[in-house]
């Protein structure tokens, strides 16, 4: 199929081991946790009770123990079965989680698959994303995925971005679905709400399928954004994040490493001082507009402000990135090229989430903003002070 193999494109363009230990941005905020243990290596397997956190990166992940805390992991191959009072957060190429979890399940990956119950809410993003039949969830489901299978049993309500979806469990809820190609009911599937659905065509629906609330579709004409349009744009963007990631660092390769250490070294303090600059700084700007000779002044700012928030998050993507290397050889050298790589992978990946992507996202600028007032602070320091 056409969209899977522009997704396995984006995600193989780096060498064989990128994704092996690819860690979510939370990596940075949670590395220096006290309640937080670690694990990392090639092959990792976790059968023991733990009382804290987990962060775990690997190329093979499996857990089946017992956990009082989150999981976060990232890796080639994931699978978290056991019981975990807590919420799992997974990134990689295949990932699954099973057995008993308390709270929420967020996954990411190329094949994605819930397989056991879970007290909160369900995120799946991936390529192939499945809610197996013995999957049972407490809350609502949110998906994103070109081929979406929902088998299991859902409580709350169920929301579907998908190209091919096809339903054939129980949704207590209710279902909406964006299918840019086809949507299929199976004779097994229970819908105890509405459903509402866009597709370019007529659902397929069994008749011995069960629909208890209304159902509406909302045609879907040719203008409107498909599957592989939206991969394909999304694949631009990365490139030509790349790119100017690429130049940045061969340009500024001095300024660069500056900010991307405040990033590693001081991620609060360029987190709060982002903020700021990125509240502060347009108001400033639409002040200054105002005024007769600030026009031309405010126009400069302003354009200089829109190229620093597009470049920010580049640092903080060199940065993840580094971090991310460091688990897979930690006295290795690392090439800012394969750090912003990584990086820019893992932040791809996130920002696509649901409803946090956009929080992770404004979170990565600012954070990119005040790392470069930072570096930028201790510059004029050291020219002032040379000693």
């Amino acid at each position: 199929m056409m969209h899977t193999r522009h997704h396995i494109g984006l995600l193989s363009a780096n060498p064989s081991r990128l994704l092996s230990l690819l860690l979510p941005i939370l990596v940075l905020f949670c590395s220096s946790s006290s309640g937080l243990e670690s694990r990392s290596g090639t092959e990792i397997y976790i059968s023991e009770k733990i009382e804290d956190d987990l962060l775990a990166g690997g190329s093979d992940i499996k857990f089946d123990g017992e956990i009082r805390g989150d999981i976060i992991a990232a890796g080639m191959d994931i699978v978290i079965d056991g019981i975990v009072d807590g919420n799992i957060n997974a990134v990689g190429y295949t990932v699954k989680a099973g057995g008993i979890v308390y709270r929420s399940v967020r996954l990411a990956g190329y094949k994605v698959t819930a397989d056991g119950r879970v007290g909160g809410n369900l995120v799946l993003v991936g390529v192939v994303a499945r809610v197996s039949s013995t999957c049972e969830v407490q809350n609502d489901v949110n998906i994103s995925s070109p081929v979406v299978y929902v088998n299991g049993t859902i409580a709350g309500d169920l929301d579907v971005d998908g190209d091919e979806v096809v339903i054939s469990g129980t949704i207590n809820g209710n279902v909406k679905i964006i299918a840019s190609k086809k949507l299929t009911i199976e004779r097994t599937a229970a819908i105890f709400g509405n459903l509402d659905y866009t597709a370019p065509e007529k659902a397929r629906i069994a008749d011995d399928a069960q629909i208890d609330g209304d159902v509406k579709r909302t045609k879907k004409s040719d203008k409107d954004e498909n599957g592989l349009g939206s991969i394909l744009w999304a694949l631009v963007h990365f490139v030509g994040a790349f790119a100017t990631g690429l130049i940045v660092v061969a340009f500024c390769r001095k300024q660069s490493c500056s900010i991307k250490d405040a990033v590693s070294l001081q991620l609060h303090r360029s987190l709060g001082y982002g903020l700021v600059v990125f509240v502060v700084v347009p108001v400033v700007i639409l002040l200054t507009a105002v005024t007769v000779l600030g026009l031309p002044v405010a126009g400069t700012a302003l354009l200089t402000y829109v190229v620093l928030f597009y470049i920010s998050k580049l640092f903080v993507a060199m940065a993840l990135g580094e971090r991310a290397l460091k688990l897979v050889s930690p006295s290795g050298q690392k090439s800012h090229t394969l750090s912003l790589l990584v990086g820019l992978i893992i932040l791809t990946a996130l920002f696509k989430i649901p409803y946090a992507g956009t929080v992770i996202y404004l979170a990565t600028v600012m954070t990119g903003l005040g790392a470069m007032l930072i570096a930028y602070n201790q510059l004029r320091a050291s020219r002032s002070n040379p000693s």
